[in-house]
């Protein structure tokens, strides 16, 4: 063994562990099961009938016959042939919609029970705007895609699971006897709190009972521990695991049972986030983690399969190492003695070891995976760790990347490779447990009568081995396959069957044609492999037109939406065709004379893979290859509707542009379109159709602010293209821009932003219609799966109008552009609905009120709307126009100084159509004015009182409100104009006040009133109460019998003491003017420990106190402490701090960063960004230079000064360099090395991924190396990134969870916001208040 320097995996394992990571960023299925009687012995004569309500409505679903009866999700076993009636009813204001699945329509819904059957009822609360018109069910009830798992039997029956298929398609256990017969699923996985999902590992069976475990699901989306009878009765969760910091996460491999107890081991969580060895009661008591794995002390890592008992100890296998490529150890079923026996190298080194060992003989056997270089070993070890040896290399010819485990027979070993071979697909080998007598039984070939990718292990059941595959056999989804031991009599026994009839994961747009609505789907269809669909505007009559079934006469994975002309839709597909790189297609729009116009690939430089569709144009179609060209770059092409005359149009490289994705846009003769790579981070683009005139008409990514990446087509408004990026934008969340078609008047209208209230990475198109903006976001949102959003044409008034939740009860991750079908806006998800392939959903739009105002016959401009939202002012025409959500009610004023209007106003009670002539006549009169300019600020529970006045006209004068809300606690008297009370609750509230006289003249003016408390709360820990309890919430609470005095200490921002005597009835204050402290600030009484309640009715053992600073009209700008000193009745002296005002003008209290920029600043890291009044700049990119300075300040502490800068380290930072002296401190203590040689580049703004490493070398010092990453954490940090390492420990330590569900954005630019989180969670910053 050697201890080597730890090195990172290599691209080949994040390649093998594609499948993995799918299931890692699978969605959980938050569905409650109902557990119901079962007949036993289970009759292959019943089948069983699952129904589900997944929301977001209330009401039960019950059968007739009876036996179902829920209102979330049930099953229940029924006689085969029999009839069952299903019927839906709402709760009290819900309204059902329809059924999916296995029903359809809205009436009841009789089932002919000849399999199994799932139905889902629709619910949705009245008068939801919101609609789902169809759940894609393209999951079948059979199992999928078996993964690090092997059978077991009973003697009578195999018992196995999968990763993937059921009704969730989140896998199932299933049963079938060794001939294939009587094949049955005992249990589909579902996900939620009451379910797991995902399992990777086998099952154990102990007489009657099956247990194993899932890597998903559970309370807390981290995997379980569940019991299952053979019959399929008796499911039980018996243990959710992620329940505490330290508890295991996420099992990659299967339970033993030792002594009457489980054990078994997680690949993440424990203490230091890598793993896990526990225990279990066979009844879900007594969970024990007997290990936790530290790879910071030698340890291996990340372990997989089952542990094997040999001598009293529990071996197991880690697939990494601190000091090489992966451990054999052992350990004592009670957790003591653990030990690495044998860690393999680097130098010598034959891969990974994987999943589990045997032990045969007083040794252990096991296989490695070398991914890099495509082989594998079979090894013998010693139980003591000596005495290792290689008995057979695995390479191309016999076999090569194995992930399961032996198995031993008759003095003979017995594994499955799921690679190399005669035909590339993995073998079933045989060799002796001495190493000799190698052979290959079987060869796996890659076509529909074999399975491959066999990536557990084996079963010997009399003279036959039984095993399966991932992927293959009819279906494509794995098989059951079974052989002699002698390699003889090789069969499939199971294909598992492909998903469908129903399609689902649709990327691309819809189109309409009349009522019909068309669409295609990625997956699903009766091969599997995606479909053609129509479906009426309101969810009826929804049919599949053409399933793809892939080969030379068919496409195969349509990822963009169709054009629909004549009577025909044109399409395209990612695979299929003669070459399997895709095609252009034809069908009509009633399904029939589907055709192939064309197979890519077929020529060299021809393109390949068409991510985009095509746009149809006098009998000429024109669309995008990503791929291929005559630069392999990609290309634009043309062909004719009738398959005739394809042809390059142009090639985007000639202008720097790569990969091509979106529709084509054709307007006036031109194509525009993007590139999605290339010259900086994409381009847009446009070329005459006849391929002239190619000019790039914008590169994105040239500045911080601008996109990346536009993966959408673009839109045209009037003359103006609008489109989207998926990422760049300040907060690398994707923009929205404008352009004129010549390239001129770039703009960004928006940036996303990923917090709850906006949408993130955006993947299609826009909708452009009546001046705003439709488009759809794959991530964000209130619920992190992508929103439904709509902008005004200029960049204003943003709103998020749907935010998606996913499965089940909604859609997730949207990728196309919404279609607009009268009021109806219709879209599509990818994922997500109760079938977890996506749904087609409708939002009725806004709607709108507008209308014309004139005097005298004449259009009458600037006068105000005030109760429409955004207070519309009409245009030089007297037009107004705003937008109104499905059942608006307010009342609408016109004010402009000057005029009357008749009607005085209109009101609008719950609007369902545009009301587009709502207007107004005017007639001069007076002019108003109404005062004062500004109201004053209020106190929390001070009273308040202003008397309002009006100029001009005639009195008296009325007041109403005309649009906002006054402070709770306010009113205003609508004959004298005072707005008076006591205010109850602080914050910001702007409002309008109208005035009117008695000739119906008018006026308004807008005010905002804010509202104060005098005081933050105070925050103190205090002395533990009798019997040890320790309270840290309570506002100064005391324990009985001590003595305090109490001297506030002022003191300004600028450090500045000023010294207040409690008893003092005046003194200076923090800031400019004098502030009264009078003796009754410090109040004493009684109150029961744990409680705070006003000191004058308070009883009870323990002494407060308060101190409150009395009222006054300004505020210190911009922010200063109260610092307090207690003295306590031992001598010993406290002191905290009040925070009063904000640090910071341009960070408010209610910034999503607040806090921790407030740290930083009170820890003295920053001291802002300058200005008067101070800011901090949140929103700004942050330099390389300034996080030089803040990365030092935060790691030493508060009055650090570096050495003097040389000016010799780099070359761009002189000696006299605002921050000479940080960068190369920084350098000195191993922290940055520079952007190149001897260069720091101090004004390049850091990325996410250069963030990552300089914060962990900050922190841990000199030679610091993280543990090898694994690509498994982030999907867009795979395992060979250059900065992958620190990336995943960031996330390990707790410092970093993503930009997003499952994604890091290691090229996104750091605000100074983000800096200020970074740096609290990195150094443990608190705020002490």
């Amino acid at each position: 063994m050697r201890a080597l320097t730890a090195h990172a995996p290599n691209r080949r394992e994040a390649v093998a562990a594609n499948v993995w990571l799918a299931a890692l960023l699978a969605l959980a299925v938050p569905t409650a099961a109902l557990e119901l009687p079962h007949p036993t012995p289970l009759s292959p004569a019943a089948y069983l009938v699952t129904v589900t309500n997944p929301g977001p409505g209330v009401g039960t679903i019950a059968s007739d016959p009876a036996g179902l009866s829920c209102d979330t999700s049930c099953s229940g076993w029924f006689p085969a042939g029999s009839a069952l009636t299903l019927n839906a009813t709402a709760a009290a204001g819900n309204e059902f919609m329809r059924w999916f699945g296995d029903c359809e329509g809205t009436a009841p819904c009789t089932l002919t029970i000849d399999g199994p059957k799932t139905a889902v009822g629709y619910f949705k609360p009245a008068g939801d705007p919101y609609t789902i018109l169809r759940h894609f069910m393209p999951g079948a009830h059979d199992g999928a895609g078996p993964y690090y798992t092997h059978l077991v039997s009973d003697g009578t029956f195999l018992y196995g699971m999968t990763l993937y298929g059921g009704r969730s398609d989140y896998g199932v256990v299933f049963r079938m006897r060794p001939d294939g017969t009587d094949r049955e699923l005992l249990h589909e996985f579902v996900g939620g709190v009451d379910d797991g999902r995902s399992p990777y590992g086998s099952l154990t069976l102990v007489g009657s009972v099956l247990y194993g475990m899932t890597a998903y699901g559970g309370e807390n989306d981290a995997g379980v521990v569940f019991r299952l009878q053979t019959d399929g009765t008796g499911f039980a969760v018996l243990r959710s695991f992620g329940g505490s910091s330290d508890d295991g996460r996420t099992p990659h491999g299967s339970l033993i049972v030792y002594e009457g107890d489980l054990y078994g081991m997680t690949r993440f969580g424990g203490s230091f986030g890598v793993g896990t060895v526990f225990r279990l009661g066979t009844d879900g008591s007594g969970y024990q983690i007997l290990r936790s794995f530290d790879w910071y002390s030698g340890d291996g890592y990340y372990p997989t399969g089952a542990l094997t008992p040999l001598g009293g100890y529990l071996y197991g296998t880690a697939p990494y190492y601190a000091f090489g490529t992966g451990a054999v150890f052992r350990l004592r079923p009670d957790g003591t003695e653990y030990q690495v026996v044998y860690a393999f190298d680097f130098e010598d080194n034959p891969g990974r070891p994987c999943d589990s060992l045997i032990a045969d003989g007083g040794f252990l056997y096991g296989m490695t995976n070398h991914f890099s270089q495509a082989s594998g070993s079979v090894f013998r070890l010693a139980a003591d760790g000596t005495d290792f040896q290689v008995l057979v290399w695995l390479h191309s010819d016999s076999g090569s990347e194995p992930y399961g485990s032996l198995i031993v027979k008759d003095g003979a070993l017995f594994g499955v490779t799921s690679a190399g071979g005669t035909y590339s697909a993995g073998t079933v080998f045989r060799v002796g447990t001495d190493g000799t007598g190698f052979s290959v039984l079987h060869a796996f070939r890659e076509n529909p009568e074999d399975g491959r990718d066999a990536y557990g292990s084996l079963l010997a059941l009399g003279d036959q081995l039984y095993g399966l595959t991932h992927s293959g056999g009819s279906g494509l989804r794995g098989t059951v396959f079974r052989l002699g031991q002698d390699g003889t009599s090789y069969q499939i026994v199971h294909s598992f069957s492909p998903p469908g009839p129903d399609c689902g994961q649709s990327h691309g747009e819809l189109v309409a044609q009349g009522q019909s609505v068309f669409g295609s789907a990625y997956q699903g269809g009766s091969a599997g492999l995606g479909a053609v669909f129509r479906v009426n505007a309101d969810g009826t009559d929804y049919q599949i037109l053409h399933s793809f079934a892939g080969g030379a006469e068919d496409g195969a994975r349509p990822y963009a939406g169709l054009a629909v002309g004549d009577g025909v839709l044109y399409g395209t597909t990612l695979q299929g065709g003669s070459a399997d790189q895709g095609t252009v297609f034809r069908v009509n729009t009633d399904g029939s004379s589907f055709q192939v116009l064309h197979s890519f690939g077929t020529f060299a430089k021809d393109g390949r893979r068409p991510f985009g569709s095509v746009v149809h144009s006098d009998g000429v179609l024109y669309g995008v290859a990503a791929e291929g060209g005559p630069h392999d770059f990609g290309m634009l092409y043309r062909i004719n509707t009738d398959g005739s005359g394809y042809q390059l149009v142009a090639d985007p490289y000639q202008g720097g542009g790569e990969m091509p994705k979106g529709t084509l846009l054709l307007h006036n003769g031109w194509l525009y379109g993007t590139t999605v790579d290339g010259a900086w981070y994409g381009s847009v683009f446009r070329v005459r159709t006849d391929g002239s005139g190619y000019t790039v008409l914008h590169y994105f990514g040239s500045s911080a602010q601008d996109g990346r990446y536009p993966y959408g087509s673009l839109t045209m408004a009037g003359e103006t293209l609008f489109g989207t990026t998926f990422s760049g934008g300040s907060r690398s969340r994707g923009s929205l821009f404008s352009l004129r078609p010549d390239g001129s008047e770039y703009k960004v209208l928006h940036e996303f932003l990923g917090a709850p209230g906006d949408g993130a990475n955006p993947h299609g198109s826009l909708l452009a219609r009546e001046g705003a903006l439709y488009g759809q976001s794959v991530f964000g949102g209130a619920f992190g799966y992508g929103c439904l959003f709509r902008i005004n044409q200029d960049g204003s008034a943003y709103k998020v109008l749907h935010s998606f939740p996913s499965a089940p009860r909604d859609g997730g991750g949207p990728y196309a552009t919404p279609l607009l079908v009268g009021d109806l806006l219709l879209g599509l998800t990818a994922e997500g609905g109760a079938g977890n392939g996506g749904t087609l959903y409708t939002l009725r739009k806004d709607l709108t009120i507008a209308g014309t105002i004139t005097t005298g016959g004449l259009p009458l401009p600037a006068v105000t709307l005030l109760g429409l939202p955004g207070e519309p002012r009409t245009d030089a025409n007297g037009h107004y126009f705003a937008r109104v959500p499905q059942r608006w009610t307010g009342q609408v004023i016109p004010v402009l100084s000057g005029y009357s209007f008749s009607p005085a106003s209109r009101s609008f009670s719950d609007v369902q159509a545009d009301r587009l002539d709502e207007d107004f006549e005017s007639s001069t009169c007076a002019s108003l004015s109404l005062l004062p300019e500004e109201l004053p600020s209020g106190w929390l529970g001070d009273g308040y009182n202003v008397q309002l006045a009006v100029t001009g006209g005639s009195s008296p004068f009325t007041f109403a409100l005309g649009s906002g809300t006054l402070p709770a606690g306010i009113v205003l008297d609508g004959e004298t104009g005072v707005i008076s009370g006591t205010p109850v609750s602080a914050g910001g509230f702007t409002f309008a006040i109208v005035a009117s006289d008695t000739a119906g003249c008018s006026t308004f003016r807008t005010n905002t009133i804010a509202v104060s408390s005098h005081l933050s709360p105070v925050s103190l820990r205090v002395d533990e109460f009798p019997g040890g309890s320790m309270n840290s919430d309570l506002n100064g609470v005391l324990e009985k019998g001590e003595s305090v005095t109490v001297s506030p200490s002022w003191h300004n921002g600028s450090g500045v003491p000023r010294v207040i005597a409690s008893t003092a009835s005046n003194a200076a204050g923090p800031a400019e003017g004098e502030y009264g402290v009078s003796a009754s600030t410090v109040s004493y009484g009684t109150i029961p420990p744990g409680t705070t309640v006003d000191a004058a009715t308070a009883t009870g053992d323990a002494f407060f106190y308060f101190v409150r600073l009395s009222p006054f009209s300004t505020r210190p700008a911009p922010h200063w402490d109260a610092r307090f000193t207690e003295t306590l009745s031992d001598g010993t002296t406290k002191t905290w701090t009040v925070h009063i005002g904000d640090s910071f003008a341009d960070v408010p209290r209610s910034h999503w960063a607040y806090r921790f920029i407030e740290t930083i600043f009170h820890n003295e890291v920053t001291a802002g960004c300058g200005g008067e009044p101070l800011g901090y700049c949140p929103e700004a990119t942050l330099t390389r230079a300034e996080a030089a300075v803040l990365l030092l300040m935060a790691k030493h502490g508060s009055g650090y000064v570096p050495p003097p800068a040389t000016g010799l380290v780099f070359g761009d930072v002189p000696a006299d360099h605002w921050a000479g002296d940080f960068i190369e401190q920084l350098a000195a203590e191993g922290i940055s090395s520079g952007c190149a040689p001897a260069m720091y580049c101090p004004t390049s703004p850091i990325t996410r991924a250069e963030m990552a490493v300089f914060l962990l070398m900050a922190e841990h010092g000199l030679g610091y190396v993280p543990p090898a990453s694994t690509g498994l954490v982030f999907g867009d940090v795979p395992i060979d990134h250059w900065a992958g390492d620190f990336i995943e420990q960031l996330a390990a330590e707790g410092i970093a969870s993503g930009c997003a569900p499952s994604l890091y954005c290691p090229d996104g630019i750091v605000t100074r916001a983000e800096m200020a989180v970074f740096l609290s969670a990195t150094f443990g910053l608190e705020l002490n208040q």
